[in-house]
């Protein structure tokens, strides 16, 4: 019995022992749509500590991400400009029926470190509603011309109605639309300003943002596209194979945007310097804003963050936010050079990572070591124990 016991005991603790530690994970938001964007958190190492760069700026530099979610459900896992964790509900997702999706995320850290972190998402972690783009919210009015697309935009279509003539909406601070029209059909207008770390990689002097538009949603009619920048920037629209080119656009100095003449809204790059766009473009100069000492000051160019007007901002599906090609021929000279660019990054290791104390938990294994010491001492005691109490087999002889 007593061998039974200290087998048992044995068995636990090595089942203690080998246990990979997992925390709880949170999803932002908890139930997604088609073309959602997913922030996940409660990435830690089988000792329970909690990533420590997590949430930084350099975390897209030293780590990579992979997942074990349905591929049905989930078409990207990535890192943002702000050191999130992210994955993308697949655009591209039909049906009516919901989906708690389960799996694990990983961390892989690519310094010397070699550090590895999971997030493991269990049972109300995450539902998809695949059904959510089906959903219609009607654009606001708000005078003059001017409309404002319902709150809910990111997730839902938007439904033009019956209206007619010239329509301008803003997507919050960072574009507009303006086209005039006449019996338009719903549309998802969903963005997102996600970071194409493939063009980020590639152009390290070059300070980039990034602006794309979930479904590349395409209007009945031409209008205008103005994504705001600043007068000495450059534009780029990505296309669907990766590569860059000139959108034919020209900066316009009393609305302060980069003004491009388009029926559909697809991905864009703002660049401080001269990129390399594909052969066959338009020329150089017109997909340059031309800079003017009398421009009026116009909005930041767009940061790569989640837009703020929406709980969950999706992200793009593969067309959406292509990787860049490796091979693409010299852009034209006739562009302006930019007056200064930024320096490099350092390739030095980030210095300013968090203390263990500020979100790592207790330690697994000091913790494992101390009852796994109290436990042999108990078996010890038990085993001692019995042999000094331990009665003679014979009566003694002389009696």
């Amino acid at each position: 019995m007593k061998k039974l016991l200290g087998l048992l005991i044995l068995t636990v603790l090595t089942g203690l022992l080998t246990m990979t530690a997992f925390a709880d994970v949170f999803c932002n938001p908890s139930e997604a749509y088609a073309g959602n964007k997913v922030l996940v958190d409660g990435f830690v190492d089988e000792d329970g500590n909690y990533c420590p760069d997590l949430g930084r700026s350099y975390m897209s530099d030293y780590y990579r991400v992979s997942g074990s979610l349905s591929e049905t459900y989930v078409s990207k896992y990535g890192i943002d400009a702000n050191g999130d964790v992210y994955i993308i509900i697949n655009p591209s997702l039909t049906g009516t029926r919901e989906k708690e999706l389960t799996g694990t995320i990983t961390l892989r850290e690519i310094g010397g470190n070699k550090g590895i972190y999971k997030a493991k998402l269990e049972s109300g972690d995450l539902t998809v509603n695949p059904g959510g783009k089906d959903n219609v919210s009607d654009i606001e009015s708000r005078g003059s011309g001017v409309y404002a697309l319902p709150y809910d935009y990111q997730t839902n279509k938007v439904g033009f109605g019956s209206k007619q003539g010239t329509l301008r909406f803003d997507f919050d601070n960072y574009a507009y639309f303006s086209a005039r029209f006449a019996g338009q059909g719903d549309l998802f207008l969903g963005y997102h300003t996600t970071t194409n770390t493939g063009l980020t990689s590639k152009y390290p002097n070059a300070t980039l943002s990034f602006i794309a538009w979930t479904t590349k949603p395409k209007f009945d009619v031409g209008g205008t596209l103005g994504i705001y920048v600043n007068s000495d920037e450059y534009v780029y629209e990505i296309a669907s194979d990766g590569t860059l080119k000139n959108p034919g656009g020209k900066y316009n100095a009393s609305t302060g945007a980069y003004e491009i003449s388009t029926n559909t809204l697809g991905s864009y790059v703002i660049s401080s310097q001269k990129l390399t766009a594909a052969s066959g473009a338009a020329s150089s100069a017109s997909s340059t804003p031309a800079a003017s000492s009398s421009a009026a000051s116009s909005p930041a160019s767009p940061a790569a963050s989640s837009p703020a007007s929406s709980a969950a901002s999706p992200a793009s599906s593969a067309s959406s936010q292509p990787e860049t090609s490796s091979s693409q021929p010299e852009e034209s000279s006739s562009q302006p050079e930019p007056s200064s660019q930024p320096e490099a990054p350092s390739s030095s290791q980030p210095t300013d990572v968090p203390a263990e104390a500020e979100k790592g938990g207790l330690p697994l294994v000091p913790i494992l070591i101390g009852v796994l010491a109290v436990l042999a001492a108990a078996l010890l005691f038990i085993f001692l124990g019995g042999k000094k109490n331990r009665k003679p087999k014979f009566e003694d002889w002389d009696e």
